[in-house]
């Protein structure tokens, strides 16, 4: 046994150091986007570019159309989102395809025209298409119309203001609303229409002002009690670098937007207390008479090789024109995009994914919160990749250390051209001197490898203070024992057990330290 020690002792650390950063990558990657909420489960797949229209039966069934293998699925889930039964519809599917889906009512919009299920054309030339809960409103020659879904016949409910190609809806309990919208440089005028007995009947009106240089670029509402609560997504575009985004809010009980009425919103990341950015496709709904917001936006998160962001999903409430509370409800390293209310303690959303697009739900409850636990294929293959990738960094530690070892090697050279025959007998000084030389390299050069992206990323039981000292010594203590133990067992030389410890002490710091060189 002793006969080996020299290569078990530092293979030990090092497999140490690689259990260690596996467990910690496990940790990453199965991270709860908070505590109380699930982590993202998995219920189908789509190929178009929004979240289908989610309906809730009387006895609290969740049914949700998907599109999988070229056709449509309508699957039916229970509160738990357990499968209960699916059906299958063969229509032409594409990216841009919307589908109504109601009981046995199946409608849908190829681009340019409307169909039946049984592929029979309804209207024709229709530039818009938006799939509701009970109806269909689409835009066919710049007028507003509602499609009935169980006799196919369709009524005008207003021609709609020039150059409007589309509209926004919403849909709640209190019945059909939608918003036109006018823009021009940074002025906007948004008119908010409630559908009644086939007819739009106007609700709100205004202009709303923005920021000098900040364009409306995305529009969401929603209607409470007659409350309204209208957020823009605005982006101010440059000539030089990316462009930035900004989110605006307005809110009124009147039938029109005073002149204050818009202010600017400011998300904070609840991770890391930055303020999120890239907001987008924001869903506003009223949670016990409180606005809340569901959105994507590029937070913090630790599920990634490279960076610590994500475009994740969030929540906010609103009060007093001010954001209240944010927070996180997926924590993915794919782009989450498109989300959905499903209920209060319930969302939806989208990841791309090759060739479609995957669906998941988290949630608040408990049942979903332990169904949503386990550690998929698709984990083990982030756990992995990240780990493979991290470690492939801490390969720049023997470019790295080059200044600590070219000190001992430049020794053992100088003691064979000149003292070669002290070298042939072998003093136990050599060994000790080289080993010396080393470890004063390494103690006087520490910060060329000890950066501040190690101290940032690298977990607690490496980073407490004086941690590099320690592990140094330690590390060094363990080289010893190693060199030492192959003069008796294998007769080595010194130089030869100075090249061990140093390549195994070496050794022993990429495995633990190299993984968060670059900040990874």
């Amino acid at each position: 046994m002793r006969k080996h020690f020299f290569w078990m002792l530092p293979v030990i650390v090092v497999l140490a150091g690689i259990v260690s950063l596996v467990v910690q990558n496990l940790q990453t990657a199965t991270e709860p986007p908070e505590k109380g909420w699930s982590r993202a489960l998995p219920i189908g797949s789509t190929m178009l570019n929004k979240f289908p229209v989610i309906r809730q039966t009387e006895e609290g069934n969740i049914i949700i159309p998907s599109y999988e293998n070229e056709a449509l699925v309508t699957k039916t889930f229970d509160e738990e989102f357990t499968l209960l039964e699916q059906q299958e519809v063969s229509i032409p599917i594409t990216k841009w395809t919307q589908v109504y889906v109601k009981d046995e009512h199946v409608i849908y919009h190829d681009y340019y025209h409307i169909y039946n299920k049984d592929q029979e054309k309804i209207v024709s030339d229709v530039s818009q298409f938006y799939p509701m809960k009970d109806s269909i409103l689409y835009i066919k020659e710049n007028k507003l119309f509602q499609l009935n879904p169980a006799t196919k016949e369709s009524t005008e409910l207003m021609k709609l203001p020039k150059n409007t190609e589309e509209i926004s809806p919403y849909e709640n309990e209190e019945g059909l609303f939608f918003m036109t919208e006018q823009s021009e440089n940074n002025l906007v005028h948004a008119t908010i229409y409630k559908v009644n007995d086939m007819q739009a009947t106007r609700v709100v009106e205004g202009d709303l002002e923005l920021a000098p240089g900040h364009a409306s670029e995305q529009t969401a509402f929603a209607v409470r009690n007659n409350e309204v609560v209208l957020i823009i997504q605005a982006i101010q575009k440059s000539t030089q670098g990316s462009p930035e985004f900004f989110t605006y809010l307005a809110m009124t009980e009147n039938s029109n937007f005073g002149e204050n009425a818009i202010t600017k919103l400011r998300f904070e990341d609840p991770i890391s207390g930055s303020d999120l950015q890239e907001i987008g496709t924001v869903n506003i709904r009223f949670n016990k008479d409180i606005p809340s917001l569901v959105f994507q936006a590029n937070g913090f998160s630790r599920t990634k090789f490279m960076g610590d962001k994500a475009f994740n999903i969030y929540t906010a409430k609103l009060k007093d024109g001010k954001v209240t509370e944010v927070h996180r409800k997926s924590n993915t390293p794919d782009v989450s995009n498109k989300p959905v209310w499903v209920d209060e303690n319930t969302i939806a959303w989208l990841e791309a994914s090759s060739g479609h697009k995957d669906m998941f739900i988290s949630s608040g409850s408990q049942a979903i919160i332990e169904k949503a636990n386990g550690i998929s294929s698709d984990d083990w293959l982030r756990i992995l990749g990240k780990t493979g990738g991290m470690l492939s960094i801490s390969l720049l530690t023997f470019l790295i250390s080059g200044i600590w070892y070219i000190w001992p090697i430049l020794f053992i050279v100088i003691m064979h051209f000149w003292k070669s025959r002290k070298v042939q007998k072998d003093p136990s000084w050599i060994f000790f001197t080289g080993i010396a030389i080393y470890m004063l390299a390494v103690l006087l050069f520490k910060s060329q490898y000890f950066v501040p992206a190690i101290a940032a990323k690298a977990p607690a039981y490496l980073t407490f203070p004086g941690s590099a000292y320690v592990y140094i010594i330690l590390f060094g203590i363990v080289a010893y024992v190693s060199a030492q133990s192959t003069k008796n067992t294998r007769q080595w030389a010194g130089t030869a057990r100075i090249s061990l410890f140093i390549g195994a002490h070496i050794l022993m710091i990429a495995a633990v330290f190299g993984p968060y060189l670059t900040g990874f």
